[in-house]
């Protein structure tokens, strides 16, 4: 079999299979809650669309139900926003690549494991950074109760972060150290 063939093969299923791609990128961009991330993709230039050969993303954006895929060439907001739509109103999961920062705030949380590398960063600081960042984790852990976890993906939009609920109603403390947080987690020097 040629490539030539190969590459027309490919193009006639993308074809055959576009009106329910459509749909389900639809389906994730007015869903209450998403997740997303990307990576890097190989991408030669078999259909055209990549005559520079420069390095594709694979994008996804996942829900319970759904799961949608687009390679694009570029890692930017506007790659971001073709992915949700650039109305997208629900809650996105992510890590904080900034690419995502067109969104609110309260459209944003963030993957329990950035959290906990975050609160672990944030523990090993001397003073009172050591004591909050373990206060943090004690709570990030007690949000990993079997019944938080269950909750996670089945949940209603009000309830979407089993762990932002918890460690904003454990502690006005850690209320009051929220402002502090990124101020501490952007320093170049996190020992001061």
């Amino acid at each position: 079999m040629s490539l030539g063939t190969v590459n027309r093969l490919r193009r006639e299923a993308s074809e055959a299979v576009s009106g329910p791609v459509d749909e389900a990128k639809v389906y994730v961009q007015s869903a209450p809650i998403v997740g997303a991330d990307e990576t890097g993709f190989k991408q030669g230039n078999t259909d055209g669309q990549n005559p520079h050969s420069k390095k594709a993303w694979l994008w996804v954006a996942v829900t319970p139900l759904v799961s949608f895929f687009q390679v694009l060439l570029t890692r930017s907001t506007a790659a971001a926003q073709s992915l949700l739509g650039q109305n997208f109103r629900g809650i996105l999961n992510s890590d904080r690549y900034s690419v995502y920062n067109w969104l609110d705030v309260a459209q944003r949380q963030l993957r329990e494991a950035h959290i906990k590398r975050e609160f672990t960063k944030i523990s090993e600081r001397s003073g009172v950074s050591r004591q909050l960042g373990r206060d943090l984790l004690v709570q990030q852990k007690k949000s990993r109760s079997p019944l938080a976890s269950s909750q996670r993906w089945h949940c209603e939009p009000q309830r979407v972060s089993v762990l932002s609920v918890a460690l904003a109603s454990q502690s006005e403390k850690l209320i009051r150290a929220r402002g502090k947080l990124s101020d501490w987690l952007s320093r170049e020097d996190p020992s001061s």
